[in-house]
């Protein structure tokens, strides 16, 4: 195993979707304590910040389904759950990979969440990320039934019968979002290694994280862009629209596959992943920056209006153009930076990471 973390280290994964997430709960949470006079917020503050009621499906407000994930009631429930995120979180995400723990976190907060929703009694504002971190315990539950870590039967029974007597007996905890995450944990991650069994008849090569963290990124943006732009319009039919979306997606990742097994394949994926980073952050800015030029525009030709005030309207409105290279040149060296460790082992590549990256895939039996 030295061996290979030594010959492979862009392989190796490490805690780090857990840690943004603990520290993004303790930020929202700081947030929330604005104007609460102590350390417990207000009610109103966390429905302002998107705590869920039971009117949350029928006012079509789905973003407080991930939203309250993020808010928790007082410091106790946030140094528990955070507590349970950091020894939980980090044991699956260094298991199965960022990715696939990211999946599955958003996969547990939603079940979680619905669940408490549509079967919690009377009135109520929940909040907490008690249902994703029950998904994550879950998700280790389902390895171990599966023979894929090795945790011990006690950790796993210990931590299953505090967390039922916490869920049942603990003032304000919601069981019924404990429940709905864990069930969505055992199934997601079930579900999840048999997918992982399954690409190995469609690529010859298993993905190093970044690889799989970067396409899943591109093709999120691509399918928010296809959304928003013109592809809609290519037919009224949703089977055919998320079709044609699979296919292209299919498509580009079997081209990574294809690179990724060639000499120099990981110089290759490297140069090509900076190059549609850069694409897609010059996509991206272009659309924003012909929204602030015509506020800027608008504001300039109202300038009339408030006598007295000396405007110019190049020194808030700088040339569009400008700013998109600028923010163009910054993702592409950032991409490059990030990306340095494994381009330079492709460049030194003779031909034995690919033939790496397949002896990996051919001997994968799931997750």
């Amino acid at each position: 195993m030295a061996i290979h973390n030594k010959n492979f280290r862009w392989f190796v994964v490490r805690p780090w979707i857990t840690s943004i997430l603990i520290a993004t709960n303790v930020v929202v949470y700081a947030l929330s304590l604005r104007g609460a006079g102590g350390f417990t917020p207000r009610i109103e503050t966390l429905v302002r910040f998107g705590a869920f009621t039971p009117s949350t499906l029928a006012t079509h407000a789905y973003w407080r389904l991930f939203a309250a994930g993020f808010l928790h009631a007082n410091p106790l429930h946030l140094a528990g759950n955070m507590l349970c995120l950091l020894i939980w979180g980090s044991l699956l995400e260094t298991r199965i990979g960022a990715l696939y723990f990211a999946v599955l976190y958003a996969t547990c907060l939603l079940a979680g969440s619905l669940t408490s929703v549509e079967t919690s009694p009377g009135a109520f504002a929940g909040v907490g990320a008690s249902g994703a971190i029950a998904g994550i315990f879950g998700a280790l539950i389902a390895l171990t039934i599966l023979g894929k870590t090795q945790l011990s039967a006690g950790f796993i029974v210990m931590n299953l019968l505090i967390n039922i007597v916490l869920a049942v007996k603990g003032p304000g905890i919601d069981w019924r979002a404990h429940l709905g995450g864990l069930t969505a944990g055992l199934a997601g991650c079930a579900v999840l290694c048999e997918v992982t069994k399954a690409s190995t008849l469609v690529f010859r090569c298993k993905f190093p994280e970044f690889v799989k963290i970067n396409a899943a990124i591109l093709i999120g943006l691509a399918g928010a862009a296809a959304w928003i732009t013109g592809f809609a319009q290519l037919t009224t039919n949703d089977f055919a629209k998320a079709a044609i979306f699979a296919g292209g997606t299919m498509f580009f990742l079997k081209m990574i596959d294809l690179m990724l097994a060639a000499r120099k394949g990981l110089l290759i994926v490297s140069t090509l992943f900076a190059i549609l980073n850069t694409a897609a952050a010059a996509i991206a800015a272009q659309s924003e920056m012909r929204l602030w030029r015509a506020t800027c525009d608008t504001f300039s030709s109202r300038r009339h209006l408030l006598p007295g005030l000396d405007f110019n309207p190049l020194h808030i409105c700088p040339p569009p153009d400008a700013a998109v290279t600028l923010l163009c040149l910054a993702v592409l060296t950032a991409t490059l930076l990030v990306y340095m460790e494994p381009a330079l082992r492709g460049l030194r590549d003779v031909g034995f990471i690919g033939a790496g990256l397949m002896a990996e895939q051919k001997r994968s039996g799931g997750l």
